[in-house]
């Protein structure tokens, strides 16, 4: 969408960080709200494109480093998928 902004994947990849960080700080009791708004956040904003945008940007990585990141977000959206899919 050309109104959405250009740092886009790298702004929900930082907001999913945080979300993380919460989990970890949270106490015992506190990390089952902290990780169904992760899966919530996960599953609307970020499952349903990035594996994909990753797996459609590989043949226009110019660079081992850049085919390299799009291969490990591909893998890392996915397994985050499952994980938050178990945990849910």
């Amino acid at each position: 969408n050309a109104h959405e902004r250009l740092d886009y994947l790298g702004v929900e990849l930082m907001f999913m960080m945080r979300l993380i960080a919460r989990e970890l700080d949270a106490a015992q009791d506190g990390i089952a709200a902290v990780r169904a708004e992760e899966a919530g956040f996960f599953f609307e904003h970020l499952e349903p494109w990035a594996a994909e945008y990753a797996r459609a940007a590989l043949p226009c990585a110019t660079t081992g480093f850049f085919k390299g990141l799009l291969q490990v977000l591909a893998a890392l959206i996915e397994a985050d998928a499952s994980q938050l899919e178990m945990a849910a």
